[in-house]
């Protein structure tokens, strides 16, 4: 260490080291005198300086630090919604952990002992999606920084047994035949193009947003196919035509029709191609052309508008948009398609979400077919 008296009559105390890059580096400290004690205080911060400038990155990562870094990374490539998630996240985490707490310290037990109040709090499904936040967000760290992920690999979120009611709580997460008949006449006797809409979706398993995002060159009169290949993200203020990309590579698909759901699309097409040139509504000026548009606008119908007509709809089952997706795969279930099949032709890449319809009808085809055995007369 070196000292030099500036002009104003202060002390610099400076310290040469080498750095992590290879090169060497200078710090220093100013005081306003040069006693003995001044020089060991000068000496042990610039000492304490240099160790956390030569520690390993990893070693230095807050949690703040990392959680940024991982955001920023993410948000080109994530949809708004998802975006949304990561910033509930990040407020979550930094109002329990100080901002600035290195990372590398803190054990697995204290996450552990973290997501379970989480769990406890809120919901074991929030837990495990900031649990799975974390999770991402450390292992950049790990790749980029040499932080060790192995604390928040050593963690489980504890997801609740399931119970008689939650068992038959899958049920209510699709209808039946005989159900989607009833829902869509009562639908039918208030909103009848909500009802073909309702029933196009319960035809084909596409996500609302995706149906949202058909346009007329997504649809092929002659094999009867559409190209699913965007989704409209309905969170964003001030953009009722914003088409994202799907939720993932499994969802760029193309969707054969049955006859039923051809007579919609193209009752759809026909009747958009006639209020085109005669409407004064800016929806129908939009260069996509879009298929399932509000009547009022031309404008394609937020989700949300949808939702409010079903929750309208008086029934014994919660009506979102959503079931008629779920209904879908339990029709194609009912007719012994298999279970690749349908994941395929709905866009899923995790099998659990089909499974759960799935083996619920296929359980419930089989007592059925137990019922019928013991009602035989042999």
């Amino acid at each position: 260490m070196w000292i030099e008296q500036r002009k104003d009559g202060k002390y610099v105390y400076r310290e040469k080291y080498l750095a992590p890059s290879g090169r060497w580096k200078t710090v220093s400290v100013t005081f306003t005198n040069r006693t003995r004690a001044t020089v060991k205080r000068a000496s042990d911060h610039l000492e304490e300086v240099i160790r956390q400038k030569s520690a390993p990155p990893a070693q230095t990562v807050t949690i703040q630090q990392m959680v940024d870094d991982y955001i920023k990374a993410r948000k080109p490539e994530v949809k708004p919604i998802t975006f949304t998630v990561y910033e509930r996240a990040r407020k979550r985490l930094l109002g329990y952990f100080e901002p600035e707490r290195l990372v590398a310290t803190i054990s697995a037990r204290e996450w552990q002992t973290y997501f379970d109040g989480i769990g406890r709090d809120h919901t074991p499904g929030v837990a495990k999606t900031l649990y799975q936040f974390v999770k991402a967000a450390m292992e950049q760290a790990e790749r980029l920084d040499g932080l060790s992920a192995v604390p928040i690999h050593r963690v489980r979120v504890q997801m609740p047994y399931k119970t008689v009611a939650t068992v038959k709580a899958a049920a209510e997460k699709f209808l039946t035949r005989d159900e989607l008949q009833e829902v869509l006449g009562l639908i039918q006797d208030q909103y009848p193009y909500i009802a073909e809409i309702c029933e196009f979706q319960a035809l084909t398993g596409l996500r609302y947003g995706e149906l949202a995002a058909l346009r007329d060159v997504d649809y092929d009169p002659v094999n009867h196919v559409i190209d699913v290949n965007a989704t409209l993200n309905f969170n964003l203020k001030g953009n009722r035509t914003f088409r994202g990309s799907p939720k993932n590579i499994y969802s760029i698909r193309k969707v054969a029709l049955s006859d039923r759901a051809v007579e919609i699309i193209e009752q759809f097409i026909r009747a958009n191609d006639a209020a085109r040139p005669l409407s004064p509504f800016p929806g129908y000026k939009l260069p996509d052309h879009f298929i399932f548009v509000s009547r009022r606008d031309g404008y394609p119908l937020d989700i949300s508008y949808v939702n409010h007509i079903l929750r309208r709809i008086p029934y014994k089952k919660k009506l979102t948009t959503h079931i008629f997706r779920h209904t879908h795969i339990s029709i194609l279930a009912e007719q012994g398609v298999p279970l690749k099949a349908i994941m395929q032709r709905v866009g899923h890449n995790e099998p659990r979400t089909t499974m759960a319809v799935y083996t619920h009808v296929t359980d419930q085809m089989e007592k059925e077919a137990v019922d019928k055995l013991n009602a035989l007369d042999i």
